[in-house]
């Protein structure tokens, strides 16, 4: 229960309204958030208490889920829309977006007709792109959007992206105002939008411009508040800006504002009238954010990264799902191959990394925003400014982002309850990590994830840990997997049962509970469009097999036996076992190199393994660069997630140190140990992802032994090595099934 006690005001020469005061009544669960120590029912009561106050719940009702590609992360800052091949390449960034079912972008263009970035006053030299370009004519007062024209050439991008059904937002900076309007508010390297002046004339500009050009919202950055604990203008300053927000979101109800700066500092009192918290809690520069969990993939990092700030957000912060926000692939690298910034202060640049997408790592990267912030995602570098990556690009893949986008809108009443599992920690080596999306029938989704690079299982139970009430204590649910394989109907399970599954390395997992009335009845029958592992048997636990009655069980065509495990512990409970055909030719993803893996105990020095790289792992590598034939330059090769069609073998290790040294002999012969990092330009310990060896440098053959020594450093953290692993490989999967059973012990 949640009450507003009151609005007070204080009687002076005038009166001021104060904020709502709240006192909240809750019943405690058991669970406990492991990291946060705030009970599960506590946040839940608190959050429903903020979400009453949303101002967007209309809006949101009737345009579905946020779809917001930030087009800065694909560096469209570099494009200058005042010439005709800039507005080309900039039709394709929208093309792109709508082929993807995306509805808004983010619009932060040079424009060279209206702007010049050698006029910039502000630190990071991003005047010039505010404002649809008119920023620096908005600050020193030359134009007002309530006065003037819009120009043409920008009107004419407005309208060619509605015509792709996708809305542009202004990228603005409220501290940069008409400071020679408003000398005053210049206090201390800030503005100060408090004072009335000020904070009626942002508004009222913000309102002009949205009247004029069609745009349907904002992004805001750097600056609304000096939030030093010190600043005593802190409060009106948050004030001002809550009120201008609260303002533009009456008078234009579906507007979308992507708030940044210090947006995530606030709390959720902060978004009663935004749309989103800030994505990943601060600047998303690779370079800025670091390595959380090292992986040769840009998007794995980015995306352990995403569930590691929403479980904050969500647990620490109890911010609700939907002002949770997403961060769906990676940020381009601004930073040149060489270690320069070509594209800030006196150097504008025209195509710096413009084809950078990873192709092989994005899935996680959409599972992960969707598991935790499926309301809200936000969309970064897309393949759309490279010609050949945007042209080449694999329709099955646009097929999958499209896919999961318009599966966010068909589950709204799911994703409106996400919540990190109580029972798991948030990102982290050594353990999954997960959320629930539950309704408010008790049953729904779980997102889980397993960043690390050997199989992981997990153990979730059916109660208040997953979002699921009491009131559910006599129902059973059925369980089926719908990423990444699609196994349907596979077990049932009543409250408080335990689910067991294992994750594969690297990898995320999304599964189904739905309600069952009849356990026997519901768990018999057919199952088609079934997908696993080629080659591989796949179980899954029964808890309750006396339930199982005599009625066929099948799938894709193929039925179930029924039998006896002499083998198996008499603990009352079954597996079905699911065994896929087509094994000759699988592949594995994180296949580990060699016949061995080190001890769990290990603390580095000498390893040594035997290895051969099957035919079949040559096979889908070759498939890849006939199925994507892009021509890619050597100093691509730095970025480990491009060339999808190379074969590495990572050298995994825990939070790994690039003042390192290893060394690494192939049958006696010593050979180069590559250093990998989460950049392209930006070389040091805080991008660091790891060591790795180029299997195709090295001339390596399919089906041929090699024996490999490694010299690891010393007195490393007990289990920090994991291995060795292949990097660019997909598990294949198919539709074969061979054969199925359900065995017992009895």
């Amino acid at each position: 229960m949640c009450m507003m006690l009151c609005t007070g005001r204080f009687v002076a020469s005038s009166s001021h309204t104060t904020d709502r005061v709240m006192i909240g009544f809750t019943a405690l669960s058991k669970y406990y958030f492991e990291r946060s120590n705030v009970n599960t029912g506590e946040r839940l009561a608190f959050t429903r208490c903020v979400s009453h106050f949303l101002e967007d719940k209309a809006s949101r009702s009737k345009l579905g889920t946020m779809k917001v590609n930030v087009a800065w992360d694909e560096s469209d800052f570099q494009i200058d829309v005042g010439t005709p091949a800039g507005r080309h390449e900039y039709k394709r960034i929208i093309d792109r977006n709508h082929q993807l079912g995306v509805t808004h972008m983010v619009y932060g263009p040079r424009n060279t007709l209206h702007s010049n970035i050698l006029n910039d006053t502000d630190d990071y030299k991003w005047e010039h792109v505010l404002w649809f370009s008119l920023g620096e004519q908005i600050r020193e007062g030359r134009f007002d959007p309530a006065t003037d024209p819009i120009p043409n050439d920008i009107l004419d991008m407005v309208h060619y992206a509605r015509s792709k059904n996708v809305s542009l937002l202004a990228y603005v900076y409220p501290l940069c105002v008409h400071w020679s309007k408003f000398p005053e508010a210049w206090v201390g390297g800030w503005t100060d939008i408090s004072m009335p002046g000020v904070k009626d004339w942002l508004l009222s500009t913000l309102k002009a411009f949205i009247h004029k050009t069609g745009a349907k919202g904002f992004a805001s950055d750097c600056g609304y508040v000096n939030d030093a604990p010190d600043n005593p203008r802190r409060y009106s300053q948050w004030r001002a800006w809550q009120d201008i927000i609260k303002a533009l979101r009456k008078e234009f109800p579906d507007i979308i504002m992507d708030h940044r700066s210090s947006a995530h500092k606030w709390g959720p009192w902060h978004q009663l009238s935004g749309s989103y918290d800030e994505p990943l809690s601060g600047d998303e520069n690779p370079e800025t954010y670091g390595v959380p969990i090292a992986s040769l993939s840009t998007d794995h990092v980015a995306a352990d990264m995403l569930r590691q700030v929403n479980y904050k957000y969500a647990a620490f912060q109890l911010i609700p799902a939907v002002r949770i926000p997403g961060f769906m692939f990676h940020q381009t690298e601004r930073t040149a191959d060489n270690g320069t910034s070509p594209c800030f202060y006196e150097k504008p640049c025209f195509n710096n990394n413009t084809r950078d997408f990873d192709l092989l790592g994005y899935k996680y990267s959409v599972i992960s925003n969707i598991g935790t912030a499926g309301l809200n995602n936000v969309l970064c570098m897309i393949p759309a400014r490279d010609f050949k990556e945007y042209s080449l690009f694999p329709k099955e893949d646009l097929h999958f982002i499209s896919k999961w986008l318009r599966w966010t809108d068909e589950h709204i009443s799911y994703l409106e309850n996400t919540v990190p599992i109580a029972t798991l920690d948030m990102a982290n080596l050594g353990s999954v990590d997960g959320t629930a999306a539950m309704a408010s029938s008790d049953e729904g989704f779980l997102f889980l994830f397993n960043p690390n690079l050997v199989p992981m299982s997990v153990s979730i139970v059916i109660d208040e840990s997953i979002g699921i009430s009491n009131s559910s204590r006599q129902s059973s649910w059925v369980l089926s997997e719908i990423y990444p394989r699609s196994l349907p109907n596979v077990s049932f399970y009543y409250h408080s049962d335990a689910i067991q599954v294992t994750l594969e390395p690297s990898s995320a997992m999304v599964l189904s509970l739905f309600k069952q009335i009849n356990v026997t009845k519901d768990f018999a029958g057919a199952r088609t469009g079934v997908v696993g592992p080629a080659g591989k048997e796949v179980s899954f636990q029964l808890n309750h097999p006396t339930l199982i009655g005599d009625e066929a069980i099948s799938f894709n065509g193929v039925q179930c036996s029924k039998e006896i495990d002499d083998g198996r512990d008499d603990d009352g409970n079954a597996k079905l076992q699911i065994m896929f055909g087509d094994g000759s030719l699988a592949v594995s993803h994180a296949m580990p190199l060699g016949d061995q893996l080190p001890s769990s105990q290990n603390t580095g020095g000498k390893f040594s393994t035997t290895f051969e790289v099957p035919i079949s792992v040559f096979i889908q590598l070759m498939e890849r660069e006939n199925a994507y034939p892009i021509d890619w330059q050597s100093a691509e090769r730095f970025a480990t997630w491009l060339i999808p069609q190379r074969l590495l073998a990572y050298i995994f290790i825990a939070n790994p140190d690039d003042s390192w040294s290893l060394k690494a002999k192939l049958d006696g012969e010593s050979v180069t140990v590559h250093k990998a990092y989460n950049s392209r330009g930006v070389i040091n310990g805080r991008t660091f992802t790891g060591f790795y060896l180029d299997l195709n440098e090295l001339e390596i053959a399919p089906d041929v032994s090699y024996h490999l020594e490694l010299n690891l450093p010393h007195r490393l953290p007990r289990g920090a090595f994991q291995g060795i692993f292949l990097h660019n490989l997909e598990t294949s999967l198919t539709g074969n099934v061979t054969r199925c059973a359900i065995k017992t012990d009895s």
